[in-house]
């Protein structure tokens, strides 16, 4: 039995961009020289910044990548990131506007003499974009590896192993992954 799916999305703000004041307090008490940013009405002694919301939040955008989308790379690490930091030295994901993700897989049913367990082989592709301008084909991922899916006592258990055949340097690869749950 061959299994084929595609995700495609897209997700825009539909308003114009907002932008408000906040103001920096320092602090003088417990961390000298830190500045507390808090949205207030600025008088002459705050120090200002003027920040710009565009797009939709972090919390609405897309993710790609680990087993319910592309296999072979780590959970939601796909797509667009934030600059490198101390916490984050390859940048944090931070989602896009468009999605696209698609597998192919194969199910052999019949390898293992039980109707709880079967194998499968696929194929995963897809990524995550800033918006429909950076789409670029040659940025997809691809990966393709096999799984074995278990319908245990607990509830359904899926171990899958994964090459990633198109990756770029800086991609969090996972190769060994477990989903507990889901469909069988």
């Amino acid at each position: 039995m061959i299994n084929t799916r595609l995700e495609l999305g897209y997700g825009d703000s539909y308003g114009s961009d907002t932008s408000r004041d906040i103001c920096g307090v320092y602090d003088t008490t417990t961390n000298p020289g830190y500045i507390f940013w808090v949205p207030q009405a600025c008088n002459g002694s705050n120090v200002q910044r003027r920040v710009t919301a565009t797009g939709l939040p972090f919390y609405e955008n897309f993710y790609a990548g680990g087993t319910n989308s592309v296999r072979g790379f780590e959970d939601n690490t796909l797509g667009p990131r934030s600059e490198m930091t101390g916490a984050y030295p390859k940048g944090q994901p931070l989602g896009g506007s468009v999605k696209t993700v698609g597998s192919i897989e194969a199910y052999f049913p019949k390898l293992f003499d039980s109707p709880s367990a079967r194998l499968s082989a696929f194929v995963d592709f897809g990524n995550v974009f800033n918006g429909t301008d950076e789409f670029k084909v040659n940025d997809l991922r691809v990966s393709t590896g096999v799984a074995l899916l278990w319908r245990a006592p607990v509830g359904p258990i899926s171990i899958s192993y994964a090459i990633p055949l198109r990756k770029e340097d800086g991609d969090e690869i996972e190769r060994l992954q477990f989903t507990f749950g889901g469909q069988f």
